[in-house]
């Protein structure tokens, strides 16, 4: 017997996904009937996706299709999918009102709690409800009928709805179907193995639970391996062929369609087998072509892909560069020894593997943490002093009873010298990562952060926490108390991608989704930011040899990967991803520094300030390749980016040509596809500056009785909320105007 597992991704307000549940459902009565004496079973999951995430509620359905697609081709749409859905017994209308779709997601939640069947009567209802009704189903009245015809209890469903409940799962859900590269609905995944896109026939299905009823046979005689990426069930040999070959014939439609997109000035530069991973994301076109081939239906490789498998491929021909130019020379010593030869760096945050000395500091942070947040911190400063008083007098305890000072420092010693077999730069960097995080859960000692705490001028940290710090700051030379983007986010994941020391453990879903979110951006950012940094000494060394016409695809390939990268940041920095009441009080804050130390050598009193996404290396790079002014002083450089990522950054701008095409080269018509690369770039460059001025601020006005006007980059700030706002507005602004 074989059990089908059939998770689909869908909106309530997409046609394609209620005439991809009806074909669902005839492709598994047909493979019923075909097989009459089988014992197989079917589930069917369903998870949330958001088409317009930003859309309003109880806008008119009608003259939103035809803003969006004009009223003649609006109406051929219609026109077609009223004969699809007359084939498939749905009866669709156009009137009515559409709009956000969370709250009917958030409906589908309360009845995914109640089981598989539940869940699947509620989307039922509603695609009948909006599709075929005219119903308005942003609106409570009309999800509450809805859930009640599904089956649901009324005052259930109406203090679910009124309760906001089911929105952070919701919300989550969406954002793993974007880091699974799931970009349309509907969207069916069987047994996890094959994925189907789209609302295919029910035949293309019965052929999927056919094949998936063989595999589990030929499983049970044995595998037959082909190389080390994949392997196939013996006996389904033509399978392959099959695979193969309708590979190859899906590769070429999505290449030839392709260089019609591209703006390189090689028609079909993107078809060099060297420049197929800057298509879409760095694996978004191999898992497609890899998975969605062979009578129009989804046949996946029995084995996927990582999605890191191609950034580290990226990462090696970086190294491989190292010989022919400075700028790869640098990169490539950045990724071997900060990175642990990997881009963004390797950790390994298994701390039982830890040298055994060391591990007592991530066992502390793990008993610690869960006492950091609170979900309504209090007014008044006695108690809060008093709370931070008892935190940190715990954490020094803890830290003098349980960590040899002495061992720890043999183990620096030791890689100070050279020496990293016991103490592996993967593990250092994880420690790295440790001790920053527990230095800032010390410096504030609950979160949200409170006023009292951000009086504070001094905070005699435990030299458990100071002296691994000294060098391990050391190491990467850097000099920030605070730490930086690097040590307390890029490290604070793991090689798959794990996000590790939490903040807010045990706070609700929407906090701790928040957090994840925005964080998971900057590592996300480093992650699909590899290629640029490799065509970005590529573009720099073929112009320097005078290969204009490389130097115009390797551009080209920087301006084709901007929408991606800079959309980690668009896709995730509004309310329903990262929330506006929990942004500032529990996430910003704890980043934030604002102490510092006297320093006998210049006889002054130093403050550091925070985090800040001005750290962050992608952003570094780009301006100073752009040949746009450096955002940081020259300080704040020593003091926050890690050397390497400065020594990049300097060559990049050392070795910028942007500013050197003249006039006289306009005639050239690689010239002047660089020049319109450059400036595709700069337009994307600037959309995201501006839409960071915008959002920010949506973010920085929210209500925060507890804490002073505060970023982490710039600490405190003028304690008029309209002052401080304006303040950062101010940098902001001549940002964007320094961005040509």
């Amino acid at each position: 017997m074989t059990n089908f597992k059939v998770d689909i991704v869908s909106d309530t307000v997409c046609p394609w996904c209620y005439v991809g549940k009806k074909r669902l459902e005839k492709g598994i009565a047909a493979y019923k009937e075909k097989h009459p004496d089988s014992t197989d079973t079917f589930d069917t999951n369903w998870f949330p996706f958001y088409l317009n995430p930003d859309a309003p509620k109880s806008a008119d359905k009608q003259q939103l299709y035809e803003s969006k697609f004009g009223k003649e081709r609006t109406a051929m749409m219609q026109e077609r999918l009223s004969q699809i859905g007359k084939e498939e017994g749905i009866n669709f209308k156009y009137g009515g009102k559409t709009g956000n779709t969370r709250d009917s997601h958030r409906l589908i939640q309360l009845g995914k709690t109640k089981g598989p069947q539940m869940q699947t009567r509620v989307i039922e209802e509603l695609f009948a409800a909006y599709f075929e009704n005219e119903k308005d189903i942003t609106t409570q009245e009309i999800l509450t009928e809805a859930g009640v015809r599904a089956g649901l209890n009324e005052k259930e469903i109406k203090d679910w709805l009124e309760a906001g409940k089911g929105g952070p799962e919701v919300d989550k859900e969406v954002q793993q179907a974007r880091r699974q590269q799931i970009t349309g609905v509907p969207n069916f995944t069987i047994n996890g193995m094959y994925e189907v896109g789209g609302a295919q026939d029910p035949a293309a299905f019965v052929q999927l639970f056919e094949r998936l009823k063989r595999q589990e046979g030929n499983l049970a005689r044995g595998l037959l391996l082909l190389g080390e990426n994949c392997y196939v069930t013996v006996g389904v040999k033509m399978e392959l062929l099959t695979l193969v070959l309708g590979s190859a014939l899906f590769t070429a439609v999505v290449l030839f369609q392709l260089s019609f997109l591209s703006r390189a000035p090689k028609p079909l530069a993107w078809c060099l087998p060297s420049s197929l991973h800057r298509v879409g994301s760095l694996y978004t076109l191999a898992m497609a072509w890899f998975r969605r081939i062979d009578c129009g239906a989804v046949v996946a490789l029995i084995h996927q892909p990582s999605p890191n498998d191609e950034k580290e491929r990226t990462v090696q021909k970086i190294i491989a560069l190292a010989e022919h130019h400075e700028i790869a020379e640098l990169l490539s010593d950045m990724i071997q020894k900060d990175g642990a030869n990997s881009w963004p760096p390797n950790t390994n945050h298994a701390h039982t593997t830890w040298p055994t000395p060391l591990q007592p500091y991530k066992e502390i942070y793990l008993e610690l943490a869960p006492l950091l947040p609170q979900a309504t911190p209090s007014l008044d400063e006695e108690v809060n002093i008093l709370r931070i008083e008892n935190f940190r007098q715990r954490f020094r305890d803890l830290l003098r009873d349980r960590v040899d000072l002495v061992e720890v420092a043999k183990l620096f010693q030791a890689t100070d010298a050279g020496c990293w077999i016991d103490f592996t730069r993967e593990t250092y960097n994880a420690f790295y990562c440790c001790v920053a995080v527990s230095r800032h859960a010390y410096r504030w000692a609950t979160i949200p952060i409170v006023k009292v705490a951000q009086r504070e001028r001094e905070v005699d940290l435990p030299i458990e926490l100071v002296e691994p710090w000294i060098a391990m700051q050391r190491h990467f030379g850097c000099a920030s108390d605070a730490g930086n983007n690097t040590s307390n986010v890029l490290l604070n994941f793991d090689r798959r991608g794990t996000y590790i020391h939490r903040i807010n453990t045990g706070m609700e879903l929407q906090v701790t989704c928040s957090e994840e979110t925005f964080f998971r951006i900057f590592y996300d950012l480093e992650v699909f930011s590899v290629p640029v940094y490799y065509d970005m000494a590529q573009s720099i060394i073929t112009f320097m040899r005078g290969d204009k016409a490389a130097c115009a695809v390797h551009v080209a390939n920087i301006a084709s990967q901007m929408r991606l990268v800079l959309g980690t940041y668009m896709d995730n920095v509004h309310d329903k991803m990262i929330a506006h009441s929990v942004w500032l009080s529990k996430v910003q804050g704890f980043q934030a520094w604002g102490i510092g130390h006297y320093d006998k050598v210049t006889d002054k009193w130093e403050t550091f300030d925070g985090l800040s996404g001005n750290q962050v290396l992608l952003f570094q790079a780009l301006d100073a390749f752009l040949g746009i002014d450096q955002y940081l002083a020259p300080r704040d450089m020593e003091r926050n980016l890690p050397k390497r990522q400065r020594e990049v950054c300097y060559a990049f701008r050392k070795h910028s040509f942007r500013r050197s095409i003249g006039q006289a080269d306009i005639h050239d018509k690689n010239i002047v596809e660089i020049v319109r690369s450059f400036e595709e770039i700069l337009r994307r460059l600037r959309l995201f500056r501006a839409a960071h001025r915008t959002r920010s601020k949506a973010y920085l006005s929210q209500p925060a009785p507890e804490r002073m006007p505060m970023t982490a980059g710039k600490s405190l700030l003028d304690p008029s909320l309209d002052a401080s706002l304006a303040f950062l507005d101010g940098f902001m602004v001549r940002r964007l105007a320094q961005t040509v």
